[in-house]
């Protein structure tokens, strides 16, 4: 019983490693999955900096005097955020959610967020 393992054994074996070797010949690296991943990433960080922005520009509006403080960056983009989100959701509770409008938005959002006063 014991022979008869050893003898089988190379055979399994290179079978074995011909499977193994199969499936890493027939894998395919396909870049385009990690241009969606990087493409959904710099969406992601845009909206942050249009969140940080837009967010630095209303914290000036309403407040005169600005403490230093370490954190002010999150009270931005907290602020940024929420103004965008509001402006969505006010989009969509009057039904305007289509292409056009949220292009339109969004462009709006940015020049206010850029510009500079």
């Amino acid at each position: 019983m014991f022979k008869e393992l050893l003898l089988s054994l190379p055979a399994n074996i290179f079978t074995k490693f011909n499977y193994l070797k199969q499936d890493y010949v027939g894998m395919n690296f396909n870049l385009n999955i990690f241009g969606n991943i990087f493409f959904g990433f710099g969406i992601a960080f845009g909206l942050i900096l249009i969140s940080y922005f837009l967010g630095k520009k209303i914290s000036n509006l309403l407040f005169k005097k600005e403490k230093k403080l370490n954190i002010n960056y999150l009270l931005y983009i907290a602020l940024g955020y929420i103004t965008f989100s509001t402006g969505i959701a006010i989009l969509g509770f009057f039904s305007f959610l289509n292409p056009g409008v949220i292009s339109l938005y969004l462009i709006l959002i940015i020049l206010i967020s850029l510009y500079p006063f």
